[in-house]
C-alpha cells in the first residue's frame, strides 16, 4: 500500500486517551506466512465464519482483517490476540466483551483491497470504505435509496460523489448500531467539497449528536468516519498487515 499524504507511520506502542480515536488503513492480501498466524489466534466461531466463503481469496482476506483486529485490539489491551473476546449488538455491530472491562470502541469496514478500523477510548465510532467503480445506474439508486436532499445534491456534483454520500451514511448507521435497521432516506448527510460535514435531518433528532470526518486521502477508494461527539483528536495510520 503506498503511503498517501496525511497517513502517519505507525506508531511503536499503542495507547489512547480519553476521547482519542486512531484510524488504521491496511493491506487486506496477507503473506502466506502472516495469513497462517492469523488463523491461528481466530476464535471458532471465526474460522467457521471464513470457511463459509467460496472463493479463497473472501476467505483469506476475511482472515487478515480479522486477525488484524485482534492483533491490534490486543496492543492496546497489552493482551495477546487469541484472548480477545467479542459481543454483538442487536443488528450485529460487534464490541469488546465485558470481560475485558475495557473503554475501547472499534468498527471495522473493508473494500476490494483496502481495511479501515477505528478504534477509540469511550467515543462511539463507525466507519466505512468502498473502491470506487463506474456506476451507470448511479442517480437511479440513489433516487431510490438516498433522501431527497442528497439525491438533487448528487446531481450537481461528480460520478464519485455518490460513494462519498454512500459511505457517510453506512459509517452512520455503523456508529449508532444500526444497520440497515433505519432506512436509508430517513436521514442526510452532507456531501458537497468544503461543506460543513454534519449528519443532518434525520428523523429521530440523533443527527447533531454525532460527526462526519473525511479521511485523508486512499487512491481509488471513498471513505468516512463518524463518531459520537467531537473526540479531542483523531489520528490516522497505515499497517502493513
Amino acid at each position: 500500500m503506498t503511503r498517501e499524504s496525511g497517513w502517519d507511520v505507525a506508531p511503536s506502542s499503542l495507547a489512547l486517551r480519553s476521547g482519542e480515536v486512531d484510524v488504521w488503513a491496511f493491506d487486506v492480501a496477507c503473506p502466506a506466512e502472516e495469513l497462517s498466524a492469523y488463523e491461528a489466534i481466530l476464535a471458532p466461531d471465526e474460522r467457521t465464519r471464513a470457511s463459509c466463503f467460496h472463493f479463497e481469496r473472501d476467505r483469506s482476506r476475511f482472515t487478515c482483517v480479522r486477525g488484524s483486529l485482534r492483533t491490534l485490539l490486543g496492543g492496546y489491551l497489552g493482551a495477546g490476540p487469541v484472548d480477545i473476546a467479542f459481543e454483538y449488538g442487536i443488528h450485529g455491530k460487534p464490541a469488546l466483551a465485558r470481560r475485558h472491562g475495557s473503554p475501547l470502541k472499534f468498527n471495522v469496514s473493508h473494500s476490494d483491497g483496502v481495511a479501515l478500523m477505528a478504534i477509540s477510548h469511550g467515543v462511539e465510532v463507525g466507519i466505512d470504505v468502498e473502491a470506487i467503480r463506474p456506476m451507470a445506474d448511479a442517480n437511479q439508486i440513489a433516487a431510490r435509496f438516498f433522501s431527497p436532499r442528497e439525491t438533487a445534491e448528487l446531481r450537481a456534483l461528480s460520478p464519485g460523489s455518490f460513494f462519498t454520500c454512500w459511505t457517510r451514511k453506512e459509517a452512520y448507521l455503523k456508529a449508532r448500531g444500526l444497520g440497515l435497521a433505519q432506512q436509508l432516506r430517513a436521514f442526510s448527510v452532507t456531501i458537497s467539497p468544503g461543506a460543513t460535514p454534519l449528519v443532518v435531518d434525520d428523523e429521530d433528532g440523533e443527527g447533531a449528536q454525532w460527526r462526519i470526518h473525511e479521511l485523508p486521502a486512499l487512491a481509488g477508494y471513498a471513505a468516512a468516519l463518524v463518531t459520537g461527539g467531537n473526540p479531542r483528536l483523531v489520528r490516522y495510520h497505515k499497517g502493513t498487515g
